[in-house]
């Protein structure tokens, strides 16, 4: 095999362990990623210090190495040239539009309508248009069309919120296209399948916890989810007709979802892993996802075994009160954190997901009580 190169997209810390099991299997990896100080230069065994934006210029070193693939884990933009890439090569991804259909919110949206499916109600705008305030009903979530990781998005509660949350989200666009969206309540979720040749599995369903702020931030997620067999099978067929309506072929997803007095609304889906999802996977189930995605970036079907029976939770740091639980956490029960990337904490502002001071994992078996490590520091 050692004439067969992969390329993966993006070289930050949330592709690094996939990157180590391409490598692991028997790959020549190569890594793309603006940042030469990346985590995952130091072990790809090339390193192209390009823009992961750059498609043309991917494509050309891919007509010259001839990859097997084109990958990425847990980015939006990764995500889009992996597909464009793949699709001129005739790999083993999801089209280029279908990439655009789950990063774009406004055309999510769209497809949501075409195939009725349960969402939140909407307005969009495109920066050039005029936005009447007096005609927005509070509260709501305004938010760009086309970020992830909570970028951008505030919810607004009163009127002197609505030109800022305007502004930020508008400075956060790329495509400088909108959404206010209606408020939904309820329990979140997210959903994590794997897909190859069209065929879908569900991975695991995903537990999601927010900070409570107008920025709704995700502060911890945890599988598997506490779901009764009821909402499990109700949930499985809303996420089938979900995957089915946006063609998704190949690859992982990400979906996340509400479960309101409705029943289950979908929130946004993503054609890529959700971030940290590799790591809770592994130690709640014993399943191996980045082995799902390499093989179904092959062509091969995934086979999901589960072999252990664990919660496993991750925990984002955004406080001093989230970092003094981990320290705690940290000097009584050491046994219970498995992996954990933080800095010393620091009071810097968090607007996003991808400001949080570090993360750590924490795994215990399904018959202990998992509600003290999730209730901690909230």
């Amino acid at each position: 095999m050692n004439d067969k190169h992969y390329f993966i997209i993006a070289g930050s810390t949330l592709q690094y362990n996939f990157v180590q099991e391409v490598k692991e299997a028997g790959f020549i990896v190569h890594v793309f990623d603006y940042n030469p100080e990346c985590r995952c230069a130091k072990i790809a065994d090339y390193f192209h210090c390009i823009s992961i934006d750059k498609k043309e210029e991917i494509l050309k070193i891919a007509k010259k190495y001839n990859p097997v693939a084109v990958q990425t884990v847990a980015c939006e933009v990764g995500n889009i040239s992996a597909c464009w890439v793949g699709e001129r090569l005739g790999l083993k991804n999801n089209s280029y539009e279908t990439a655009l259909n789950t990063t774009d919110k406004s055309r999510m949206k769209d497809i949501f309508a075409k195939h009725d499916i349960a969402n939140a109600k909407y307005l969009r705008f495109n920066i050039s248009e005029e936005i009447n305030t007096d005609d927005i009903s509070l509260p709501v979530v305004i938010k760009p069309a086309d970020r992830s990781a909570g970028r951008g998005v505030t919810l607004v509660k009163n009127n002197s919120q609505l030109k800022p949350a305007i502004d930020l989200a508008y400075s956060e666009s790329i495509s400088k296209n909108i959404l206010f969206e209606e408020v939904l309540t309820g329990e979140q979720y997210s959903i994590e399948t794997i897909s190859c040749n069209g065929e879908h599995q569900i991975v695991a369903f995903t537990e999601e916890y927010l900070d409570g702020s107008e920025n709704f931030i995700e502060n911890q997620q945890m599988i598997p989810a506490r779901l009764n067999p009821a909402d499990s099978k109700e949930l499985e067929r809303f996420i089938y007709k979900v995957l089915n309506a946006f063609e998704i072929k190949f690859g992982c997803c990400h979906i996340e979802v509400k479960k309101t007095s409705q029943g289950f609304k979908i929130i946004e889906i993503a054609s890529r892993m959700g971030g940290w999802r590799d790591v809770l996977v592994k130690y709640a189930l014993g399943v191996n996802f980045n082995k799902l995605l390499l093989d179904a970036s092959l062509g091969i079907k995934p086979q999901i075994i589960c072999k252990n029976n664990n919660y496993a939770l991750v925990k984002m740091i955004f406080t001093q009160k989230e970092y003094d639980f981990y320290t705690k956490l940290k000097s009584e029960f050491p046994d219970k954190i498995v992996h954990d990337e933080v800095s010393k904490y620091n009071n810097n502002e968090t607007k996003c997901l991808a400001d949080a001071k570090g993360f750590y994992y924490v795994c215990i078996p399904r018959s202990e009580d998992i509600d003290y490590y999730i209730k901690g520091s909230i």
